[in-house]
């Protein structure tokens, strides 16, 4: 009773607009939802985690690549982008980045680097190619181009006990044993 036919023509002729909104809203919040995701997932790695944009500047950084970071042994962060401290190492991480942004697929170039950190010790690096859409150069996105996995060779990998102890068909005295 409080609308009459000329509203009710007027919203029959917005209603596919307002339904097309409202699921172009759903797919972006299950696209964030799948992001958030995948990043918590990559937070409890041991290994550093990095997304490099098209400018060289960190894109995302998992709880390891921070770690890796704040330590400074190796890797800094100068002006938003990662920058080996060894100034060789800088010259080919430079190079590696800006090989790998060039190549089209992730089979076509991945680099693997020794960043050392001044002392005898060092971090390793594997930089590949994320996949690129055709409309990628068009629009001249400045999202991640590059992920970036470093690990620290003196950092051990934690198992967990118990699927450690059935992979192995420990008993749980062998399980106590290892562990300690």
């Amino acid at each position: 009773p409080r609308y009459g036919d000329s509203e009710v023509r007027l919203l029959a002729n917005v209603a596919p607009d307002i339904c097309r909104a409202v699921r172009i809203s759903l797919a972006l919040n299950q696209q964030a939802l799948r992001s958030n995701a995948l990043e918590a997932s990559l937070d409890v790695l041991a290994s550093g985690v990095y997304r490099i944009g098209r400018d060289g500047r960190i894109d995302y950084m998992n709880f390891a690549a921070e770690r890796q970071v704040k330590g400074g042994r190796g890797l800094r962060v100068a002006n938003g982008r990662l920058v080996p401290v060894d100034c060789a190492a800088r010259v080919a991480f430079d190079r590696a980045i800006s090989e790998t942004i060039s190549c089209a697929t992730p089979q076509e170039r991945v680099t693997t680097l020794a960043i050392p950190d001044g002392s005898r010790t060092g971090l390793i690096a594997t930089i590949l190619p994320l996949r690129r859409e055709a409309w990628w150069d068009l629009c001249n996105s400045p999202g991640a181009v590059a992920a970036m996995f470093v690990q620290d060779p003196v950092v051990a990998v934690t198992l967990p006990g118990e699927a450690f102890a059935k992979l192995y068909r420990l008993s749980d005295c062998e399980r106590r044993v290892i562990l300690a």
